[in-house]
């Protein structure tokens, strides 16, 4: 049986939104590639294993109960076929209070992929929204951040997040100038078992060709880095550390891995100036195939998920 890419997200859609209504966390996480990216006004999220979806599930299904929401609508508005195993759209949504009172309809942007079992799962969400408002996505940072956190602290992750939402892409992209912004010199790059200082701007550039050259040639397409924690040390620096991931159309070129940054604060703005566990290329195994580490836990339970298999018969609906 076939049918066309709109057919397909509206049925994994609709799937997702009973799981939604029916509190279904098995329902929800079969139909969830891994990683994960959720992207929001503020930055991106990458959410990892099993665990970090069943997680954020339950804190979105909390979120809803606290607004009062008793019932949602989405719907699909426009999908395509990009690529083989690959659909792109947007879809609106509606959410009721328990007295049927409708809060404001917002649109989310998909894109899923077909498995190597054929089953169809949502590997990118994004939203225009910030993590404030309402978003089609588990709320605020989840297991991402410690919940504990005071509001300071939030606000302080959420500048380092904003940070490197705006810095990596820079790099990802060529623009070695808007690059530079993000760095002051001399600047200390630590490795494993390795330790380098970049003194000048040909330094830099050349660093800065070095990674640019081997991402385009690993087929790199998006680079995250998440923050874990973010802390003043005086008034002029801060130490964040963060989970960095490599990835191209949301499969894992390396693996994810954990790092640190000291920003200082000078004429205005927030600069690197040192990086504890840098990617070394020298060690760069990379992972073997789309969703190596997580593609097995990802199929473990496909909970009550009516699997969405047909392939599509035109690329634009």
């Amino acid at each position: 049986m076939s049918a066309d890419a709109r057919i397909i997200y509206q049925r994994l859609l609709s799937h997702m939104t009973v799981a939604i209504l029916e509190h279904d966390s098995e329902a929800w996480v079969a139909g969830m590639a891994l990683p994960h990216q959720m992207s929001t006004a503020e930055g991106k999220l990458v959410l990892e294993t099993v665990r970090d979806v069943q997680i954020g599930f339950t804190d979105y299904i909390s979120a809803l109960a606290r607004v009062g929401v008793a019932h949602v609508e989405r719907t699909c508005c426009v999908a395509h076929l990009v690529a083989p195993g690959r659909i792109s759209g947007y879809h609106s949504t509606v959410m009721f209070r328990d007295d049927g009172e409708a809060l404001p309809e917002y649109f989310v942007s998909w894109r899923l992929h077909q498995g190597t079992d054929d089953i169809w799962r949502v590997m990118i969400s994004e939203s225009a929204l910030s993590v404030d408002q309402w978003a089609d996505l588990p709320h605020n940072e989840l297991s991402q951040f410690q919940r504990e956190d005071t509001d300071s602290e939030m606000r302080l992750r959420k500048t380092v997040q904003a940070f490197f939402h705006q810095a990596d892409p820079t790099l990802l992209h060529g623009e070695f100038g808007e690059w530079t912004r993000f760095y002051q010199l001399p600047m200390v790059v630590e490795f494993d078992r390795d330790q380098t200082i970049i003194h000048t701007t040909e330094d830099l550039r050349r660093d800065f060709e070095f990674y640019r050259n081997r991402f385009v040639a690993g087929g790199v397409t998006d680079i995250t880095r998440v923050v874990r924690t973010a802390e003043r040390v005086g008034d002029a620096l801060l130490i964040a550390t963060y989970r960095a991931h490599v990835l191209s159309d949301a499969d894992y070129i390396v693996d994810p891995w954990n790092g640190a940054a000291t920003m200082r604060w000078e004429n205005g703005r927030w600069r690197i100036v040192g990086i504890l566990n840098a990617l070394p290329f020298a060690d760069w195994q990379p992972a073997s195939g789309p969703g190596a580490k997580t593609s097995k836990e990802n199929r473990v339970s496909q909970g009550n998920l009516t699997p969405v298999t047909e392939t599509p018969t035109s690329g634009r609906n």
